[in-house]
């Protein structure tokens, strides 16, 4: 054992034993040996308190946990709390009003933060006439706590640090009740009363927020992202913004009014190495100076990122105060959920692993009819559009802007006419010369018009006539059918001489007026024309239900989009009908577009998948996606449904799909698994079935610091699942021999798991990263590395101010 080493274990043993002089000063107490008789006439609380924090500290260590240390403040507040549920013969935590009615009121009244937790008991002391000794009475009380879920929770939490029990009995000397109080290092609160000596004091109003709790948090617990979001605070000028490029998934936190973000600018001046405490105040739900908060409605409302498909959010959150010139700050993100803080983020880093990354779970594309179907090849086509442009009664002239209308009603891309052929017809009424006259006019504008708009010579061919045949079906079987049975020129002769008759027929001779245009054109593909042309042609193969056509112009489209030459709107622009010869280009549909959204696949779309498996069962890559949809937002029910999962999963390893991909399918299925089964009773078995499963898709056979540190970034990349990685490392970290990439990973993962800062292993770690590296110690904590609220850590602050002087 180093020299550094055993200076921090004795560090340990000075602060159990300065727990222990401290509370007999304050009163005489003769301690018992464990297994002697309790007798009322001469009890020791200090005893069952010593035995009571001991059998605690032996739970935590089968939980692999580290051991809990006394504290004063949690002494005086439990040793007064036991006295009181003595007199008033009642076990609770909670006593109504008045500056001690709850553990965080008592812990605060006697110097500390409202920041801890307590369990309380009461128990026979006797059975009769034949008296419990104190290590009975300490199991019954502790065993009771362990067998209640919530009291265990207690026992089991990682982040706790201190724990000093009281211990009183009642009136008649029959029953002996019990608190422990547990705590962090932000239970003690001396650098509360040091705000002065700040030269810009943190804030104090609280502007309505509370500090959040676990219900209340819930859905920023389920945030993978969190411990990241901080990331995206950057000053530019006197303005903090905010960034995040996934939208989508953001919004699935911060979604209500009262939901929103806050910057809290933290000064390392409240870090003070020649001070025993730090500047802040653990009672407040900001450690700095708390700027303006904004919620979802704003946030929303003043994203600078317009474009909805960008999926981005970028948000001025925020401006520094106009006074505030200290330059060595960090800027914390405090997350807001229903105005509960529930998280306050400070800067984070993550060392360098050396570990290769391994590929994330996404959906794939249905390539096979990419492959069968052949390449589009780009070519202007051409063809033949037949239409009807309406003459107005006796108008002659068409402009360009009047064609122009009738060309885009047509929704065809850009294109180049190359030939016109005019049918011009007029109604029957009126002189016939006249008409023809009027006819060819009509058409000659029409063709003039249109080589205004292209700016070239069209060819053209006009025939002119009238209407007459059209006329007669018209009026057939009505009550101009008289008319009908006419010659042309007595039924003209019959209408233009009878003005009533005339006035009732224009409805029907309006529609006798008009050009039957046949024009023969060739599509324009340069430049920007390009992508609504394929786009187009897209859609009549659908149309024309040719899903070869149409599959490869799909896979042509996302090429270009690929590229950056075509916008996203290429491959979303055009319904695309639920067929089964379609299923695959509506799979890589939404396979394009959560490639551009990071693959948040929601319910919506995977409803859509789950018909798309339906209409094309045989479709292994629809198959595979279903599955995908199925492990990324399905719950897992049962051991059964886990079995059932595998057996699908296995069978695409004999299909063409890539290994890598089935892989991260594996992988996430089985990150799900641990995550389901890890908490529950009787499921260590199947989460260490799935933790070889890992192994086996990376080939990890033997339990060295090399895989273990392979599996926690796995772990970290995959599933942001900070937590498990350290417990893959724990082992590691505390051998003599240990490598340093290991020490620096394992130092950056305790940043990310806030109770994880408390740990002594954490200064452990810290230490023999001093002794292999002592220039990388000490140049930890900079701007480019750690945040110095690690500090938060008085061992960890204490350590670095000595051994890499004051800051």
């Amino acid at each position: 054992m180093s020299i550094l080493h055993f200076r921090f274990f004795l560090l340990s043993l000075v602060l159990v034993a300065g727990g222990i002089r401290k509370a007999n000063a304050q009163e005489e107490d003769n301690l018992q040996q464990p297994f002697s008789n309790i007798d009322p006439e001469d009890f020791s609380p200090k005893t069952l308190q010593m035995l009571l924090v001991q059998k605690i500290n032996a739970y935590r260590l089968e939980q692999g946990l580290d051991s809990l240390v006394g504290q004063e403040i949690a002494e005086k507040a439990s040793a007064d709390h036991s006295k009181f549920m003595a007199k008033i013969e009642q076990a609770v935590t909670e006593v109504g009003g008045g500056k001690k009615k709850d553990t965080g009121s008592r812990v605060k009244y006697y110097g500390g933060s409202h920041h801890a937790k307590e369990l309380v008991a009461k128990a026979n002391i006797a059975k009769g006439r034949d008296p419990f000794t104190y290590d009975k009475v300490a199991d019954e009380v502790v065993q009771k706590w362990i067998s209640n879920k919530r009291d265990a929770e207690v026992l089991a939490d990682g982040g706790l640090v201190f724990a000093s029990a009281g211990a009183a009995l009642d009136q008649e000397g029959k029953r002996v009740y019990v608190s422990v109080v547990f705590g962090a290092y932000d239970m003690l609160n001396q650098g509360a009363a040091k705000k002065e000596e700040l030269s810009f004091p943190y804030s104090t109003k609280k502007y309505g927020l509370k500090a959040g709790d676990e219900r209340s948090c819930r859905t920023c617990g389920k945030f993978q992202d969190l411990q990241d979001l901080q990331k995206g605070l950057s000053i530019e000028g006197s303005t903090i913004y905010f960034e995040y490029d996934n939208l989508k998934l953001f919004k699935r936190m911060i979604r209500h009014p009262k939901d929103g973000l806050a910057v809290d600018i933290v000064q390392k001046e409240q870090y003070p190495c020649d001070k025993p405490y730090n500047i802040i105040d653990h009672d407040q739900v900001n450690k700095g100076v708390m700027l303006k908060r904004m919620y979802a409605n704003k946030l929303y409302k003043r994203n600078e990122i317009k474009d909805r498909k960008a999926n981005k959010i970028r948000v001025p959150l925020a401006t520094l105060p106009a006074n505030f010139d200290n330059p060595d700050i960090e800027l914390n993100l405090m997350v807001i959920i229903d105005k509960m803080v529930c998280a306050n983020i400070t800067r984070k880093f993550m060392a360098e692993s050396g570990v290769e990354s391994v590929t994330p779970l996404h959906m794939i594309p249905d390539t096979v009819f990419v492959a069968t179907d052949g390449v589009y090849k780009l070519a202007a086509d051409k063809t033949v559009l037949n239409f009807k442009i309406p003459f107005d009664k006796n108008k002659a002239e068409y402009k360009p802007e009047d064609i122009k209308a009738f060309i885009a009603s047509l929704n065809e891309p850009d294109f180049i006419v190359k030939e016109l052929e005019i049918y011009a017809y007029s109604s029957i009424e009126g002189d016939s010369l006249k008409n023809a006259k009027l006819q060819q006019k009509r058409a000659e504008s029409i063709v003039s018009a249109l080589e205004k708009l292209q700016k070239g010579h069209v060819k053209r061919t006009i025939i002119t006539s009238d209407s007459w045949s059209e006329f007669k079906k018209q009026v057939k079987g009505g009550p101009y059918e008289y008319l009908a049975k006419m010659t042309r020129e007595q039924a003209s002769k019959e209408i233009s001489d009878n003005r009533s008759l005339l006035k009732n027929l224009e409805p029907i001779l309006q529609e006798e007026r008009y050009a039957q245009i046949l024009m023969t054109i060739e599509y324009n593909i340069q430049g920007k024309n390009e992508q609504p042309y394929v786009i187009s042609k897209f859609a009549k193969a659908l149309k024309n239900n040719d899903p070869k056509l149409a599959t490869a112009l799909q896979n042509f489209m996302i090429q270009k989009m690929m590229m950056g030459r075509y916008t996203e709107d290429a491959i979303s622009a055009t319904e695309i009908p639920h067929q089964k010869e379609f299923a695959h280009l509506i799979n890589n549909q939404i396979w394009f577009e959560n490639l551009q959204v990071k693959d948040t696949l929601d319910a919506s779309e995977c409803g859509v998948i789950s018909e798309l498996a339906k209409l094309s069962p045989a479709d292994l890559y629809i198959a595979f996606n279903r599955m995908v949809c199925a492990v990324k937002n399905d719950p897992i029910s049962d051991e059964t449904h886990v079995r059932k999962m595998q057996e699908e999963i296995d069978k695409f390893y004999k299909s063409d799909i890539q290994k890598d991909d089935i892989d991260a399918l594996n992988l996430e299925f089985r990150f799900k698994v641990i995550e389901t089964f890890d908490s529950l009773e009787g499921g260590q078995p199947i989460v260490e079935e799935s933790i070889d499963k890992i192994k086996e898709v990376f080939n990890i056979r033997e339990a060295t610091w090399q895989n273990a540190l392979k599996l926690a970034v796995i772990f970290v990349e995959q599933r942001k699942n900070y937590e498990y990685a350290l417990k893959l490392l724990d082992p590691f970290v505390v051998r003599e021999q240990v490598d340093e990439r290991l020490l620096q990973t394992f130092i950056s993962l305790c940043t990310y798991v806030p109770e994880r800062l408390n740990s002594p292993k954490l200064r452990q770690a810290l230490v023999k990263l001093h002794e292999m590296d002592p220039k990388a110690y000490c140049e930890l904590i900079d701007r480019q590395h750690h945040s110095f609220q690690i500090f938060d850590n008085p061992g960890i602050k204490e350590d670095y101010c000595k051994i890499c002087g004051k800051n």
